[in-house]
């Protein structure tokens, strides 16, 4: 080869090589040109196998290539893989690309750093993460990073999703690969599932399944927005069964298999109950005959004196603690406080249940995912004599027995009724009519200020979440608690009084009376006041922008707003006008908005009504139409003219 040669081909390969670099980033640009950087592909092969014991094997590699097409570095400046004692974290590498002239300059991540993650909402806590910070980043670069999980434990091999998070993606693939001895079962559930493409492919005695989605938008969720889950295409894939030369195996295969693995984490528990805990269940029940009265004691009393906290690695992170150990340390995760009170209850002679329960935040159901994605957490039942239900959470600090946690409602529970019988039951969603914040205000105008004095009454989950942040704080302290939930008027609201009853009462409504003043707040022009007696200050009823929005809204718990605010007219003037009622109804949300003028009272009530926990984009139009009522209905004011000699 001649030297011309030799330096024309070098050329060449470095013309490509830019012309490569340059097109890629020119190319996803064009596709996403508002998007600060994008997920350009992620792979992940899971490969199941046997081991030399035949015992089952699933490694999954994973790899994942981002580009930045900004100067917004922080877009890629970090990553993380999430494992944990069942998903061990077997090798990682992750370095970035980076435009030098005519080509990418590698850079080999030198920054990481392991710590726990910490999710109060979790089934266990022993997840841990690895960090990685990429270096020399800039516009056009490139990360990328591959890693390798082994799941110890097919159980907590169950899901994916598809989602670059707040990234698009544009070409996204998940395949399993596995002998033909094994069976594969799944599903895909929520989101757009049509983008999502399967395929089969037989290779000798091996079998891939392999699912492809493309450009995928990043998630656009949006105020009050729901869990992703809801609304991003989940794929649930596990191992049905294997066949060995004896026997088909049963794994994940539906209600049953499930409720034995989770009984075969109970079993591991080794409960002892000490002579403490007995003397402790006879002092709380002494006198008492009733049966529910008596739960009623020993499930508050957990509530109250045994702190959560979650910590189990591994298979603990299924088992709940020993009931004696809970009890003796006074601390313990949501199966170790469920597993104290079931101890608790049958040393007063009560049965109750331990119970498996996913939180709102897992919108799956029991007969379209079988595995354990529908669970992350545990709670306790029990079924009274007249066979009346109560889910009882005791990492729910205030609430009563008739009311299950926030987060439970509405969820498929499964009881252990023993250790061979369960029963699947739906956990009943607390009626809007329960759960109120009543507001009553007396109006007396003092120049161009409004003064009086007022009561808000708490009850339901408002009483629950709202009383205790008032229980045992300095007066100082709790104004600006009271004036972050109950601001009226304008910014300038300023309370003079506040007095707290019943705060601390799970079976009273929480109750608080203040005196407050609002300067500036009515507007005169020549001989006229104009006074707007909405004085509500409500965020939570506003009109959503739907432009980019993926999803619906969502509520923790129906809930209903009253305000009643009495005006009295001042001496020497008189009304002019008062404005129209106004009312919106409808089955999901609505609003009533009604004047009354009684002597030299101007009666104003408004009532705001959520009877919903979900929903969806189109009923979010309807949303927004009536809040542009509501908003018009609140802007009216009522007029007072000076009376004429």
């Amino acid at each position: 080869m001649s030297k011309h040669s030799f330096v024309l081909i070098i050329s060449l390969l470095i013309l490509c090589k830019a012309h490569s670099q340059t097109e890629d980033f020119l190319k996803y640009k064009k596709l996403y040109p508002d998007k600060d950087a994008v997920t350009v592909r992620q792979v992940d092969n899971a490969t199941i196998s046997f081991d030399k014991l035949g015992k089952l094997q699933i490694i999954s590699k994973t790899e994942e290539e981002n580009i930045l097409l900004s100067e917004r570095l922080v877009e890629l400046s970090e990553n993380y893989i999430h494992h944990s004692g069942l998903i061990k974290l077997l090798s990682s590498e992750a370095w970035s690309l980076v435009p030098d002239n005519s080509k990418y300059k590698k850079m080999e991540v030198s920054e990481m750093e392991d710590f726990k993650d910490y999710d109060s909402d979790i089934f266990y806590d022993d997840d841990k993460i690895r960090k990685f910070l990429y270096p020399g980043l800039k516009q056009g670069a490139k990360t990328v990073l591959k890693y390798e999980l082994q799941y110890l434990e097919p159980w907590v091999w169950t899901n994916f999703h598809f989602t670059g998070g707040n990234k698009p993606v544009d070409y996204m693939e998940y395949s399993v690969t596995f002998p033909e001895n094994v069976k594969i079962v799944w599903n895909i559930v929520n989101g757009d599932s049509s983008r999502v493409k399967f395929s089969e492919v037989k290779k000798g005695k091996k079998i891939t399944y392999k699912w492809v989605a493309e450009h995928l938008p990043q998630i656009m969720s949006g105020e009050s927005a729901p869990n992703y889950r809801y609304y991003i295409p989940t794929l649930f894939v596990a191992i049905s069964s294997y066949k060995t030369e004896n026997e088909i195996v049963s794994l994940v295969d539906g209600h049953e298999s499930l409720f034995k693995w989770y009984m075969s984490m109970v079993k591991r528990t080794g409960n002892n109950a000490n002579p403490e805990m007995k003397i402790l269940v006879d002092s709380l029940t002494n006198g008492i005959t009733d049966e529910k009265l008596k739960v009623k004691e020993i499930y508050h009393w957990v509530q109250d004196n045994i702190r959560y906290v979650a910590f189990e690695d591994g298979y603990a992170g299924f088992t709940p603690r020993a009931c004696q150990s809970v009890f003796t340390d006074k601390y313990g995760d949501c199966k170790g406080k469920a597993n104290l009170l079931k101890e608790l209850l049958y040393l007063a002679g009560i049965k109750s249940y331990l119970t498996w329960v996913g939180t709102i935040h897992l919108p799956y159901k029991r007969d379209v995912l079988p595995g354990k994605i529908v669970d992350n957490h545990m709670i306790t039942t029990y079924i009274s004599p007249d066979h009346t239900y109560y889910f009882l959470d005791p990492t729910s600090d205030f609430l009563t027995m008739e009311y299950p946690s926030i987060f439970t409602q509405g969820k498929e529970a499964m009881i252990a009724i023993s250790d061979s019988i369960f029963e699947i039951h739906q956990i009943p969603i607390i009626p809007v009519d329960s759960t109120c914040i009543y507001t009553k205000m007396n109006l007396k105008l003092d120049k161009m200020t409004i003064t009086g004095n007022g009561n808000i009454t708490l009850s339901g989950y408002n009483h629950f979440e709202i009383s205790p942040n008032f229980v045992n704080k300095e007066y100082d302290k709790s104004k600006d608690i009271f004036l972050s939930f109950f601001e009226k008027g304008n910014n300038k609201f300023k309370v003079d009084t506040l007095i707290f009853s019943k705060m601390d009462q799970r079976y009273l409504n929480g109750s608080i009376d203040f005196k407050y003043q609002i300067p500036d707040y009515v507007k005169s022009l020549q001989d006229k006041l104009f006074i707007n007696l909405n004085l509500d200050r409500n965020k939570f009823f506003k009109i959503h922008s739907l432009d980019f929005r993926q999803c619906g809204m969502f509520l923790y718990f129906k809930e209903k707003h009253i305000f009643k605010f009495l005006f009295q007219i001042p001496d020497g003037w008189e009304v002019e006008s008062i404005p129209s009622n106004s009312s919106y109804k409808d089955e999901l949300f609505g609003y009533e908005i009604s004047y009354k003028q009684i002597g030299n009272i101007i009666e104003y009530e408004k009532v705001l009504i959520e009877n919903f926990k979900l929903i969806d984009l189109n009923q979010m139009q309807t949303w927004n139409a009536m809040v542009k009522q509501l908003e018009k209905a609140k802007n009216q004011s009522v007029v007072l003219r000076k009376k004429t000699k």
